[in-house]
């Protein structure tokens, strides 16, 4: 009695798992590889705006001091942050005014190329302190 029931079920089950399941999985697959990408994506723009920030502290420094100061703090040295990444390059523009970094890579699996930029004003923190000090001290002279 059995046997003639279950002859009678179709198998339209194992159909639809043999199209759903493997749709599920590149899904699952995609959707990690995708934050794969973005956290990728999200490390490269931490490290552009080190550099130029690094880059923006190095007061009464030449373009060559600079540059030397930058890439011996380079953040780029440990590549073992980026997942599933290759071919990181970073290059550093120096200006009279501003330091940009702009730091680029490829997803190996898929040739995916993220990449960001970052800008920055030099600043001497000691001439900013002192300037501020200076005003302060301007301010109490003539209040008191």
């Amino acid at each position: 009695m059995f046997k003639k029931e279950f002859r009678k079920t179709g198998g339209y089950f194992t159909v639809e798992a043999s199209m759903i399941v493997p749709t599920a999985v590149i899904l699952c697959v995609l959707l990690i590889d995708l934050c794969f990408f973005l956290y990728d994506c999200c490390v490269c723009t931490q490290d552009a705006y080190l550099l130029a920030f690094r880059g923006s502290l190095c007061c009464g420094e030449e373009e060559k001091g600079i540059r030397q100061s930058v890439t011996e703090n380079d953040a780029l040295k440990s590549k073992r942050k980026y997942i599933n990444a290759s071919d990181i390059d970073s290059r550093i523009d120096i200006g009279h005014r501003t330091v940009s970094a702009e730091v680029r890579g490829r997803v190996a699996a898929t040739g995916w190329n993220f990449g960001a930029g970052w800008e920055a004003q030099r600043i001497c923190p000691v001439d900013c302190i002192r300037k501020v000090r200076l005003v302060k001290k301007i301010k109490a002279m003539g209040m008191g």
